[in-house]
């Protein structure tokens, strides 16, 4: 006779229930409660909750984009044809890697991979550079892209280029790239009008969102785009609902768009806009005239106004109370910087 005839029975649930808890108990990937941006090469934390600012480090003063690897290095331009990476514990470049072209806009996916868009015309077509930011050096050039880019996101396993033909007669092109082989693949194309894409992704869809090019001027529309039978299933026309133009970059924060507009009054705002049913929700009045959105955290919205208009003056940056409906602090980056190489 076994002593303990249940033994086995409990040791089995035991081990069910450990095993459901190892796939139940997956660590989520916390939201960095900062945000970052460059302006005029200065690397600046903004603390949206408490509504402050402060310097981390330089870049190149012309560098238009940084990003933030999954070891904790911002990755900018340093000079012509340099990315480096930037310890934001002591402000320093710990590394370098050199590209074969000028670079561009940026981002740094999940595994530590980033691709680097150019805006040189090759015999080849433009292209981007796919920099291991781990191992600090370049894995491979992807050629032969028809178009300027206009947009780059990232949206697992794929990052997206939306880009606009440079000859008589072009495209726009809607490009994938998977980031398990680094293949380029067209996803979409329109003939060449008188906007350019600005992309954000949610489950399969991809929102396009029509900004003038240039001079010209068209109907403010998102087109929404199904990866999965390649086609516009939706659009939605924003001139509907009081949006004469749409003059900032979109963003996406749960189920809703934030798009950086002109209403029909003349008016400055940000619109809030439901991605079911393209519905905008509300446009909350703007001080300032929003160039791009870095993000939410809690009641705080935080945006930069547009550098090309502001001159001399120089770019702001804006603390906007979700809840009261307005800015409650504005910041002047010049003088900021200024402030702070003083204090340095």
């Amino acid at each position: 006779m076994r002593p303990f005839p249940y033994v086995r029975k409990i040791l089995s649930l035991i081990l069910i229930f450990l095993v459901i808890c190892n796939f139940s108990w997956k660590k989520t990937e916390e939201r960095d409660p900062f945000l970052y941006f460059l302006a005029y090469g200065v690397l600046i934390k903004v603390d949206p909750v408490g509504r402050e600012l402060s310097t981390i480090g330089f870049f190149h003063p012309t560098a238009p984009a940084v990003a933030r690897a999954a070891d904790g290095l911002f990755w900018a331009r340093i000079d012509e044809k340099h990315m480096g990476a930037m310890n934001p514990e002591t402000g320093r470049i710990e590394a370098r890697v050199q590209l074969s072209q000028r670079p561009y806009t940026h981002i740094i996916i999940p595994d530590g991979k980033a691709y680097i868009t150019h805006h040189t015309l090759t015999h080849e077509g433009f292209m981007v550079s796919v920099v291991n930011t781990r191992k600090k050096r370049v894995e491979k050039e992807i050629k032969h892209i028809n178009g300027l880019r206009t947009d780059l996101i990232y949206h697992d396993p794929y990052v997206y280029l939306a880009a606009i033909g440079v000859k008589e007669n072009d495209y726009l092109y809607l490009y994938r790239i998977d980031t398990k082989r680094d293949r380029l693949e067209e996803m979409y194309r329109e003939p060449l009008a008188e906007y350019v894409w600005r992309m954000a992704a949610k489950n399969d869809l991809i929102y396009l969102c029509h900004i003038n090019r240039g001079a010209y001027e068209s109907v403010p529309i998102v087109e929404v785009f199904a990866t999965s039978t390649r086609k516009i299933v939706k659009t939605f026309t924003l001139s509907d609902s009081g949006i004469a133009k749409v003059i900032g970059r979109i963003e996406l924060e749960g189920e809703r768009l934030l798009v950086p507009c002109i209403t029909e009054r003349e008016t400055l705002g940000i619109a809030f806009i439901d991605i079911q049913n393209g519905e905008v929700e509300k446009i909350f009045p703007l001080q300032g005239k929003p160039y791009r959105i870095l993000g939410t955290r809690r009641e705080t919205l935080v945006y930069i106004d547009n550098p090309m208009d502001k001159g001399r003056e120089g770019v702001s940056l804006y603390f906007f109370d979700l809840e009261v409906g307005r800015e409650v602090i504005i910041v002047n980056i010049p003088k900021f910087i200024e402030q702070q190489l003083k204090t340095q």
